[in-house]
């Protein structure tokens, strides 16, 4: 009985160490993604036209601040995405 109770303890801070863990990585990409997008429309706004496709929309989500930087460096060679 007290190695089966010891056992579930270990799981479950377990469970809450890996629940946390993904969150924060969750956390992480929704904050990114965010800033990201926010970037993509006030480059919009200043002048540099990056057209707003849903590849572009996607880059911007998935990489954020770096993937506007990438598709402004290429709207800049015009290079369509």
């Amino acid at each position: 009985m007290i190695i089966s109770g010891a056992i579930l303890v270990v799981l479950a801070l377990l469970a809450i160490v890996v629940f946390l863990y993904i969150f924060k990585k969750l956390w992480k990409f929704a904050i990114n993604s965010i800033i990201g997008l926010i970037a993509l429309w006030i480059l919009n706004e200043v002048g540099v036209k990056i057209s707003l496709s849903v590849s572009n929309v996607i880059i911007c989500a998935i990489l954020g601040i770096p993937g506007v930087i990438l598709l402004a460096v290429l709207s800049v060679l015009g290079i369509a995405v």
